[in-house]
């Protein structure tokens, strides 16, 4: 398994760039290849599980809709997942 995530194509405005980065740390922009790279959701930062299953699916749901659809009410979550890592 993987230590990021690869969304692609995804064109984000600038507003939409600073809050992917804000909401999960380490995300890294590529916007020649229209891509962004999160780092992989887990447990915990320090010997933490991956998650598997629908909670990864849940996880880029929730990416996808606070981030590149812009809705706000995902935000909440989308802090849950980064105090959960």
């Amino acid at each position: 398994q993987g230590k990021s995530v690869r969304f692609a194509p995804v064109d984000l405005p600038e507003s939409a760039r600073m809050k992917v980065t804000r909401l999960y740390p380490g995300t890294v922009l590529k916007p020649a290849t229209r891509t962004i790279v999160v780092p992989a959701p887990g447990t915990n930062r320090m010997g933490g599980a991956a998650l598997s299953g629908e909670e990864v699916v849940r996880w880029a749901e929730v990416l996808l809709h606070a981030v590149v659809e812009g809705d706000s009410s995902y935000e909440t979550e989308a802090t849950t997942y980064r105090k959960r890592r």
